[in-house]
């Protein structure tokens, strides 16, 4: 049985509405939830992490060279984070212990990239907001306060900022860290690539899929700001309340689903790794290649 299989059981499973005929009864539906829990509270290991965490959401893959950062040690927490609000979500409280072994493992993890922290903030806010306030105050301010482009854009939340209390040198700090990280992708994924002109141009922004939408909005602005004559923008998946903000910024928006109950994009793909830095400028070297010919 595949790892996340009783995850999207607990998570999907049980939200949805039954059909008017032939639909699976409630007793069987509890029954595929409780199949799930157990299956999950046995792949526990005693840290309180989840065996996937420690050997890969996939042992059957063949993609999996150790030090790739689509690995699960580049996604520290994620799989621990899936699993944590799949039990919340099948109905198990805070007081059950593996939920107990598995949010303090959480809690005392700084998560390495952004869909790990994303899961880690989603995760800690659903158990318990309060207790797990500086951690989510320290992760908002990653994912939804500063959002950094080599064209100086910055889109901050300012009332999220109030409100966790987040101090103006965390987000200094946050913003020097990822203006590093995007100098240093602009200069191995660009380099022998033209400069771009996007002026006067239509342009369609593509994503695996839109959460807060923060990301995608940094990603217009930006465009917006050299001038492209049209933006459409393309996504698989989507919460109804982003995509309602996002058409606005926009000129045309798709998106083939929007679920009313959406945690994360990762719960709706069987494979959600990260794409590894050189799987990247291996492909632009190659569309490179193509175009000197």
């Amino acid at each position: 049985m595949p790892r996340c299989l009783a995850l999207l059981i607990s998570l999907v499973v049980i939200a949805e509405p039954l059909s008017a005929q032939g639909g699976p009864s409630k007793k069987q539906i509890r029954q595929a939830v409780n199949s799930g829990v157990h299956y999950l509270q046995g792949q526990q290991r005693i840290n309180g992490k989840w065996l996937a965490e420690e050997s890969g959401d996939d042992p059957r893959s063949h993609r999996g060279a150790v030090n790739r950062r689509s690995d699960t040690k580049a996604h520290r927490g994620a799989v621990t984070s899936l699993c944590v609000l799949a039990l919340l979500k099948s109905g198990c409280t805070t007081d059950d212990r593996f939920l107990k072994n598995s949010l303090k493992y959480l809690a005392s993890i700084e998560s390495n990239s952004t869909y790990s922290i994303s899961l880690q903030t989603i995760a800690l806010a659903q158990a318990d907001p309060k207790q797990y306030r500086d951690i989510i105050a320290r992760n908002i301010a990653l994912l939804n306060k500063t959002q950094i482009l080599l064209n100086k854009t910055r889109i901050i939340s300012e009332s999220q900022v109030a409100s966790l209390g987040v101090s103006e040198d965390y987000l200094q700090e946050a913003k020097a860290k990822e203006k590093k990280e995007a100098r240093w992708r602009l200069d191995h994924y660009r380099k022998d690539r033209a400069k771009r002109d996007l002026k006067f141009k239509k342009v369609i922004i593509v994503d695996d899929g839109l959460a807060t939408g923060s990301t995608m909005r940094a990603a217009i602005r930006t465009v917006r700001a050299e001038e492209a004559k049209e933006i459409i923008m393309a996504v698989p998946v989507a919460p109804p309340d982003t995509l309602e903000k996002i058409k606005k910024e926009v000129d045309h928006a798709v998106c083939l689903s929007t679920p009313p109950d959406f945690y994360a994009v990762g719960q709706f793909y069987e494979h959600f790794d990260q794409t590894a830095d050189e799987e990247v400028i291996s492909l632009l070297r190659q569309d490179t290649a193509k175009q000197q010919k």
